[in-house]
């Protein structure tokens, strides 16, 4: 993976908000993620994440959490600003002791000034704390514009690059393959339903299985990230993106060890049973 830095700005709200984000420096990166071609028919499976975030369309600070919502009496927001069909957003808070939690957005709520979310925040979350809302990679955005051939299509699964997302926490995982049928010319899955829209977190890892026998590049756009972020860790396989671009970190680098083949895994921060490994 090589990095080029391209740029700071000034950041501000995106033209869904009418109020801004607090202003703020953001580095602008290019990244591009080498794809190894396959030797053989079965093909070559390459770990990917997604190392850069989209900008910030909203921030402030947290002025109550009741349950899943979460309320910042100073912006505002319209109806359904960030969810819906413009894509979907999440919050990552980006101070205090629950630094780097991330939840879906599910609802926006100008009324009352408040985001309802696809999950509680942790007990550790405060009034005060400040927060970013920023847009999910999906399968079809990362997969478009210089990517738009980065990827091998087919008419079918066997001869077409697939990739393969992997849910911890129900364990199961969706493969889908880029098609060039006639009026299916995209990402699906083997029962042709349309997968493009699959969101890819930052820090969750994900697979593409490369037929084509030459290599490829993906290149990516956006914003190297400066705050905290974490990753829950479910019991058994867990693929994870360490959405650190500049470099390649080595597992002895990841603090995810004890040192003692005794203990082994090192326990961190338990959110409701759950243990947050951070780096």
């Amino acid at each position: 993976m090589r990095l080029a830095i391209f740029g700071a700005g000034l950041v501000v709200s995106s033209s869904f908000c009418s109020r801004a984000a607090e202003v703020g420096s953001e580095v602008h990166a290019a990244v591009i993620t080498s794809i190894a071609g396959a030797p053989t028919p079965a093909g070559t499976v390459t770990y990917m994440s997604v190392p850069l975030l989209s900008g910030v369309y909203a921030g402030g600070r947290i002025s109550s959490i009741t349950g899943n919502r979460v309320v910042d009496s100073s912006t505002n927001w319209t109806d359904g600003l960030y969810n819906g069909n413009a894509g979907r957003y999440y919050i990552l808070i980006t101070s205090g002791a629950a630094l780097g939690w991330t939840a879906e957005i599910t609802a926006t709520l100008g009324s009352i000034h408040a985001l309802d979310l696809a999950q509680a925040p942790p007990s550790t979350a405060q009034v005060g704390d400040s927060y970013r809302v920023r847009r999910y990679a999906s399968v079809d955005s990362v997969f478009s514009d210089l990517n738009a051939t980065t990827a091998q299509a087919a008419g079918n699964p066997s001869d077409a690059d697939n990739l393969i997302l992997y849910d911890a926490t129900t364990k199961r995982s969706t493969s889908l393959f880029k098609s060039n049928v006639s009026g299916f010319d995209g990402w699906f899955d083997s029962a042709y339903s349309a997968g493009g829209t699959n969101i890819l977190p930052p820090g969750t890892g994900w697979m593409l299985r490369r037929r084509a026998t030459a290599s490829a590049q993906l290149f990516g756009v956006g914003v190297v990230r400066s705050e905290g972020l974490s990753r829950t860790v479910q019991p058994g396989l867990n693929l994870l993106g360490t959405v650190h671009a500049s470099d390649s970190p080595a597992l002895s680098n990841l603090g995810l060890y004890t040192g003692s083949p005794t203990t082994g895994v090192r326990a961190g921060i338990h959110w409701r049973r759950r243990i947050a490994l951070w780096w």
